[in-house]
């Protein structure tokens, strides 16, 4: 039998520094082009401080870094950037977006993941892959009820449907941006979608909680 190693890459902090330093540089371009034009807005601004800071607390290891970085993709949503320009802050609320889910999942939960070594099919064969999953399927469900013990569930559901609502959203003004032209009935559409789609979101972590 040809035994097939199955490569990946393991989440780490990095990924988390580098999301927002990628954010932060198209930020501060946005900010650049918006002080050549009619001056910066006070949002775009406040969404680049913000976003310095998570860096710097995800540095430190710090919880507070995955609120920072959601504050500053939940900042890039109201700003209101005509033609070339619009697809800016959605860029960055989507590179913000990650680098909160990547904190959240490894600071906040500190919820287990894969192991770096490789993975062969053998283990797959023999169920040890699955007995593996399993248990850390039953060790990230501690993780998320010791959150929510300690900050309750508005917390943790409240979070899980912000950083959700700015990824479709970021993600349909990127792709779709005539829709947002004058708030169009098909504005209004993608915005009930959005939500829908973050309702939909917290809906399926609240099934893998319970079962």
């Amino acid at each position: 039998m040809i035994i097939r190693r199955i490569r990946y890459t393991k989440p780490t902090i990095e990924i988390s520094i580098i999301s927002g330093v990628i954010g932060v540089a198209v930020n501060a371009f946005n900010i650049f082009r918006e002080f050549t034009s009619s001056g910066a807005n006070v949002i775009t601004i406040a969404g680049l401080v913000l976003a310095v800071l998570g860096i710097s607390l995800t540095h430190k290891r710090m919880k507070s870094a995955a609120f920072c970085f959601v504050g500053a993709s939940l900042l890039s949503l109201p700003v209101k950037i005509s033609g070339a320009d619009f697809w800016l802050p959605c860029v960055w609320g989507i590179c913000y977006a990650v680098s909160s889910m990547n904190d959240f999942q490894l600071i906040n939960l500190e919820a287990p993941l894969p192991e770096s070594s490789d993975d062969v099919i053998d283990d797959m064969l023999s169920g040890k892959m699955m007995a593996d999953a399993a248990g850390k399927q039953d060790e990230w469900l501690k993780r998320v009820n010791d959150f929510i013990s300690r900050y309750t569930v508005f917390a943790y559901y409240g979070y899980m449907f912000a950083v959700m609502a700015c990824l479709f959203l970021n993600g349909a003004r990127l792709f779709a941006p005539e829709m947002w032209e004058g708030y169009s009935r098909d504005f209004w559409a993608l915005l009930a979608a959005g939500g829908l789609a973050a309702v939909a979101g917290v809906y399926t972590e609240s099934a893998r909680r319970k079962f």
